[in-house]
């Protein structure tokens, strides 16, 4: 036989591609599209990227997060392919959630996470999940709630959600859709260790009603809040970014302070609870928010006098330049609520005035001061009690202005007599004392790096007040890098 030989044939119609896979995976309540596609990308053995291509025709590469929001369009093929209807696929998605001022960002509620709105979209997103929640699923999946920036709590099981590893530290994230390699969920990404709720940490519940609260409103897009009234969502998230443009300014440092002690008492925790909460964390600020809108306005008033806060205008023009420019109803909502506090030289100025000793007593006491840190702090505040500005004393005493500026917020936070008190190095301390310190910083975990940390000037008084010992910051520092806190 030939192959140029001809042989009979019938035609049988164009090749069509099958509609629907030959796979189906059941999403569960409460799953993120992600997880379900993960899943699904099990039970085809493909990649991520390769499951979204190949199965639905969407190509991940440069949209690594487009499901958080698919298109109608993409909806509707997933719908055709897998026999699920619209609204179910839609319902493990953000797409009929608010969403403003890059809300869903990681850590969008923290210290410094709000300062990052005008970031492009994360390949690799850190997101914190729930221990217990994982150990319990019989096939583990992510819940939509925890790819939402800000969720701190699982309501479910009324503890934190776990942010790294236990094992090996690493920051627990979703890769994007555009990964060339499987993504197994309730394991860590690096060692593999299963994540479970061994070290999960308890939470309050008026966080986790808080967290409740916000959660419904940035589905309805606006609602009502217990002491605020009516809200938009917009005007919600504005209002956090200004609480905490006003709560992490550097000048705020000490009397935020005291605002965390009145809210753990008024929270009927010990006082000493202030320094085991994560304040610059997304569960600190559900907490500060959960304390405020318990009784506003009124606290919202302390809280803004507490903090010396600007005035409302010049807070409405810091949310504007970390994000865009918030709408009418949060300036309506704040005006009279934020009192206009005097400039902080007044501040600093009815302090020195209240001093008991006159100019000329502090200028002799400095002259009978034998330690010349003391006498050169005391001579600095005879010459500011006398009148003298800051510029001027800074310049006399060939200081810079800002020395003289933590001097003054030091003495209004814990005196006069922390100020000049006399300074011991490590080397003067006793065995007891340097053991009694180092593990009394090693279960504070505020002190550590960033700027909305501990520092060392800081963590310097609280010791002077729990143990009596002012150390010199360098004292502090060393122990704390022999002794650093454990997370």
């Amino acid at each position: 036989m030939l192959r140029s030989d001809l042989y009979a044939v019938e035609p049988c119609g164009p090749v069509r591609r099958a509609s629907v896979l030959p796979v189906h995976v059941e999403p569960n309540d409460g799953e993120a599209l992600y997880s379900w596609l993960v899943r699904l990308g099990h039970r085809l053995a493909l990649t991520p990227i390769d499951t979204a291509l190949q199965a639905f025709a969407i190509e991940s590469w440069h949209r690594p997060e487009w499901w958080r929001r698919p298109s109608s369009a993409e909806i509707a093929i997933m719908a055709r392919r897998t026999g699920l209807s619209t609204k179910r696929i839609e319902a493990m998605t953000l797409t009929a959630w608010a969403h403003d001022r890059s809300d869903e960002r990681h850590e969008r509620f923290e210290a410094r996470g709000f300062q990052r709105q005008r970031a492009g979209s994360a390949v690799v997103r850190p997101t914190p999940q729930c221990g217990d929640c994982l150990s319990y699923d019989e096939t583990p999946f992510i819940r939509l709630e925890w790819t939402i920036g800000w969720i701190a709590v699982c309501n479910k099981h009324l503890t934190r959600l776990v942010t790294n590893c236990a094992a090996c530290g690493v920051i627990l994230s979703l890769p994007g859709l555009n990964l060339r390699r499987p993504v197994v969920i309730g394991r860590c990404s690096r060692c593999e260790r299963k994540i479970d709720g061994s070290h999960a940490t308890p939470a309050l519940p008026v966080v986790s009603d808080m967290q409740v609260r916000l959660l419904r409103l940035k589905h309805d897009g606006a609602g009502s809040l217990p002491g605020i009234g009516w809200v938009t969502w917009t005007t919600l998230v504005a209002l956090v970014d200004l609480v905490l443009s006003a709560l992490w300014r550097s000048r705020a440092r000490y009397a935020r302070e005291r605002l965390f002690r009145r809210i753990v008492i008024d929270n009927g925790l010990d006082p000493e609870q202030r320094l085991q909460i994560d304040w610059p964390s997304n569960y600190g600020t559900l907490l500060v928010l959960a304390w405020l809108f318990a009784e506003w306005p009124g606290r919202m008033t302390e809280t803004m006098e507490l903090l010396r806060a600007p005035p409302l205008a010049e807070l409405v023009g810091l949310v504007s330049k970390v994000g865009s420019e918030p709408d009418g109803q949060l300036v309506q909502m704040l005006v009279g609520i934020i009192p206009d506090r005097p400039p902080i030289e007044v501040e600093w100025r009815r302090w020195l005035d209240s001093l008991r000793e006159t100019a000329d007593e502090l200028r002799e006491r400095s002259r009978r001061e034998l330690r010349q840190g003391a006498s050169e702090r005391l001579k600095a505040l005879a010459d500011l009690r006398g009148g003298t500005d800051i510029a001027t004393v800074a310049r006399q005493t060939a200081l810079r202005t800002t020395t003289i500026e933590r001097w003054l917020e030091t003495g209004i936070e814990y005196g006069l007599d922390a100020l000049i008190a006399e300074q011991m190095r490590l080397s003067f301390l006793t065995q007891d004392q340097r053991m009694a310190i180092s593990d009394w910083l090693e279960s504070v975990p505020r002190f550590g790096k960033g700027p909305n940390a501990w520092c060392a000037e800081h963590a310097q008084h609280e010791i002077a007040i729990r143990f009596g010992i002012l150390l010199t910051p360098s004292a502090v520092r060393s122990l704390y890098r022999r002794n650093p806190p454990t997370r």
